[in-house]
């Protein structure tokens, strides 16, 4: 059986300072600790200015990324708010052409996969027609953004969130992984599939209310790719805590290294998983130095499962 597919998402960010050049030997540490791909975000290196990709640094990434000891994948830019490539908002084209730019950037680098946040209602007050309408411009669009990427050999990913305070207020039907699977199957487009956060699903699951593993179990055919960090399953929903608050508490998102909080691991990944999905460890810049760690820990738990759908 060949060794498991592991990355780690890099958190790579150029607001302190650091240039796109010296993204070289953070790929090259990558590699020598032993993981096989690295998630990149788009909206973290300057490279996308206006909507567009920025001649000059988009060539000095590309120099940087040039003969990359790892595989790529890229977080698309929605991340925590209805702002940016957010499909499910029919209020301006904006929202389109920032997908089209994270596409654009993905396949620029040579990326394998891009992962595309489930989209959210932009108004707080909206009923079910608005969030069927936006589901369905959602759809529309991935699927023409699915000929695209298929053009340049990358998947689209669609990630399930996590319930915290913006997402619930605003409908983020990505709280329920039967629904992004209902989504999926409806765009019913070969380069777009699923990305299971097994961290965001602990959470939801707790604060909605659904059967975790059960839910996994079904939706397991359509995930492509799994990110991997740790948690309690214990909502955060003051959204004016310190990061350093709640990770002392043990509440929300914590992204710690597999093994340190309470997701049952090893249930999840004794699920077959057909596609063979890359797993990206997704760790919170307190814990870099912890990234051997992680990783020793994640290829502990996928051999303990003998899960030969997760090799490559």
């Amino acid at each position: 059986m060949s060794a498991p597919r592991i990355g780690i998402a890099l958190g790579f960010d150029v607001r302190g300072g650091a240039t796109l050049a010296s993204l070289r030997g953070r790929l090259a540490e990558a590699a020598a600790l032993g993981f096989t791909n690295v998630e990149l975000s788009s909206k973290s290196l300057a490279v996308i200015i206006k909507g567009k990709l920025q001649p000059s640094r988009l060539a000095a990434l590309k120099e940087s990324v040039a003969e990359s000891p790892v595989e790529l994948t890229v977080h698309g830019s929605a991340v925590s708010s209805a702002r940016i490539g957010n499909l499910v908002d029919v209020t301006t084209p904006a929202q389109v052409d920032a997908v089209a730019v994270d596409l654009a950037f993905a396949a620029a680098i040579g990326a394998k996969v891009m992962v595309y946040h489930a989209g959210q209602l932009r108004d707080h007050h909206g009923d079910d027609r608005a969030l069927a309408r936006g589901m369905a411009n959602e759809r529309e669009h991935l699927k023409r953004f699915g000929d695209e990427a298929g053009r340049h050999g990358i998947k689209i990913m669609v990630e399930n969130i996590d319930p915290v305070g913006n997402y619930i207020m605003r409908r983020a039907y990505g709280l329920r992984l039967d629904l992004i699977a209902e989504q999926v199957t409806r765009i019913d487009h070969p380069q777009v599939g699923m990305c299971l956060d097994v961290g965001h699903g602990f959470l939801a699951s707790n604060y909605v209310g659904w059967d975790y593993l059960a839910e996994i179990r079904k939706v397991a055919p359509l995930v492509g790719h799994i990110h991997l960090n740790d948690n309690f399953g214990r909502t955060k929903l003051d959204g004016d805590w310190d990061v350093n608050e709640y990770l002392a508490v043990g509440e929300g998102d914590m992204h710690l290294p597999p093994g340190w909080g309470g997701i049952p691991l090893d249930d999840v990944f004794s699920i077959p998983f057909p596609q063979r999905p890359r797993v990206i460890l997704e760790l919170r810049p307190h814990f870099a130095e912890n990234a051997a760690e992680a990783l020793a820990n994640t290829r502990d738990i996928l051999e303990r499962c003998q899960r030969p759908a997760l090799t490559s």
